[in-house]
Formats: C-alpha cells, sequence, structure tokens
C-alpha cells in the first residue's frame, strides 16, 4: 500500500528534515481519499492492486509487491514509470496522491518555500 511506496515517491533529507519515513502516508493517504468521489477511490483501490500483484502478473515472479525486499520494491515502482500504459498511469495516479499528502502538511511547507494559504495570510 502506500506506506510501502512512501521511500519511492518522498525521500527523507532532500532539503528538509522529517522525510517519507516518518510520515504515516497510508493513514494521511485514506484520510485525503475519505473526501473523494466514490470512483476515484475505486480507482486509486484498483491502482494499488494491480501494483501489490505487479511482480506476478507482469513479470510473472511468484510473489507480491509488499513480500519484495525495500530496494526490490523501489526498482519494481521505478520500472512502472516506463512500462506499459497502464503502469504508467498507475505509478503516476500513486506519485502525485503520494505527494500531495505529504506536502501537505504545514511542518514541511517552510521547507519548500510555501508561506501557506492565501486565504490563511489575509487573515
Amino acid at each position: 500500500g502506500p506506506q510501502t511506496l512512501r521511500v519511492a515517491i518522498v525521500y527523507e533529507g532532500e532539503g528538509f528534515q522529517g522525510g517519507a519515513r516518518d510520515v504515516d502516508l497510508a493513514r494521511l493517504f485514506d484520510g485525503f481519499l475519505a473526501d473523494e468521489p466514490e470512483w476515484n477511490r475505486d480507482d486509486l483501490k484498483l491502482g494499488l492492486t494491480l501494483l501489490e500483484f505487479g511482480p506476478l502478473v507482469f513479470e510473472r515472479r511468484l510473489t507480491t509487491f509488499s513480500r519484495l525486499g525495500p530496494e526490490e520494491r523501489l526498482a519494481h515502482f521505478q520500472g512502472w514509470g516506463e512500462g506499459s500504459l497502464v503502469q504508467r498511469q498507475v505509478a503516476l495516479a500513486l506519485r502525485k496522491f503520494l505527494s500531495l499528502v505529504f506536502y501537505d502538511r504545514p511542518e514541511v511547507w517552510p521547507a519548500i518555500g510555501y508561506d501557506g494559504p492565501l486565504v490563511e495570510a489575509a487573515r
């Protein structure tokens, strides 16, 4: 799930402390999806399922994504960026959503030069 992808999406120590290893991305991902339309939740669930069974389906390996070692997971996920159309779409969608929930946290904003929502600044 999202927690196994965290290092592939947001690397620790790139310009700020508190990288992906220090964040419960799975919980943030779930929280974000709570307000999303059902079709979007279904699409992302399908994407995660495809990724989980990707080694079996796309590589004919008798294993799943979550059973791979950390470096194999990273290599497998990165390979999806250059794989079939479906693999590329899933990888891009997961990168976007996990990046969104990671960078949507106020404690990250100063490190990326974001002052926060303009609505808050105007108050």
